[in-house]
């Protein structure tokens, strides 16, 4: 299990840049490549912001990146749907409890993993954790069948495993998955908590090194603007900073996921 520090990062990005093009697999594949890009820097926060599509559009992406974040002993919940056709085929994201163990006693040794309620008793619950063997945890009210929770496995009783619930909160020290959240593009500026410092990457402004040798000492919340517009331009949004990722590029334009994954390369070195 890897462990590393908590993530000080959250990044925005317009649904029309990610889910567009008439071919599923191309779409799934760009939505995949962003959520692993989101991973290996510890994203703490992805926000999908609704600049365009349709309801029906914005439920396939919330799909793909759900089934993508599932660990493996879980994906068989999401059942067969036309729009996830290619996500086997898309990159692994990989995260830490994407590679727990299959062996209870092994798994002990784990900090944490992610199950699936799928039976409910006065006492206890019932869960898919990734083993063969029956899987149960003590009963904590507020969750029912088809519900995600954290477990650690803190022992086998005969053919039973033991675990018990654990709060995300707690677990400071964990990279688990980025939270991913669908916002009306006329709600962001209201969304936004205060205590982010918001940085628009665009082809103007500031240069990039400013924020790593001034690092702000609040999280980081990078913009993306879509294939037409900068973030300033379609977003009512007071921007910390507008910076401008390189100094020279060798191509006409850059797409969202390559700014977003130079911003996230440029900065990593800040994190705590």
């Amino acid at each position: 299990m890897l462990i590393v520090k908590p993530s000080s990062v959250s990044v925005a990005l317009p649904f029309s840049s990610i889910w567009f093009g008439t071919h599923l697999r191309e779409k799934t594949f760009r939505a995949a490549s962003l959520l692993r890009y989101c991973s290996i820097f510890r994203v703490r926060r992805i926000m999908v912001i609704l600049d365009g599509g349709n309801p029906t559009q914005h439920g396939e992406l919330k799909d793909v990146f759900e089934y993508l974040l599932l660990p493996p002993y879980l994906k068989a919940e999401m059942g067969l749907k036309p729009h996830l056709r290619y996500v086997g085929l898309a990159p692994p994201i990989k995260i830490p409890i994407h590679t727990v163990s299959k062996n209870p006693q092994e798994a002990s040794l784990e900090p944490v993993r992610k199950a699936s309620v799928i039976r409910v008793e006065r006492e206890r619950l019932f869960l898919n954790a990734g083993f063969r063997l029956q899987t149960v945890a003590p009963h904590r009210g507020g969750l029912q069948i088809g519900d995600h929770v954290y477990v650690k496995v803190i022992g086998l009783q005969g053919k039973v495993v033991l675990t018990e619930l654990v709060d995300p909160l707690s677990l400071d020290k964990i990279y688990l998955e980025p939270k991913i959240e669908f916002i009306d593009v006329d709600d962001v500026g209201e969304r936004l908590p205060d205590d982010l410092f918001k940085v628009e990457l665009t082809r103007s402004g500031e240069p990039s090194l400013r924020i790593v040798r001034n690092p702000p000492n609040k999280e980081i919340i990078f913009f993306v603007g879509n294939q037409k517009m900068d973030p300033e331009d379609f977003l009512a949004v007071k921007f910390d900073i507008k910076i401008r990722l390189l100094p020279e590029q060798g191509v006409e334009t850059i797409r969202s996921e390559e700014a977003l994954l130079i911003a996230l390369s440029q900065t990593a070195w800040i994190l705590d």
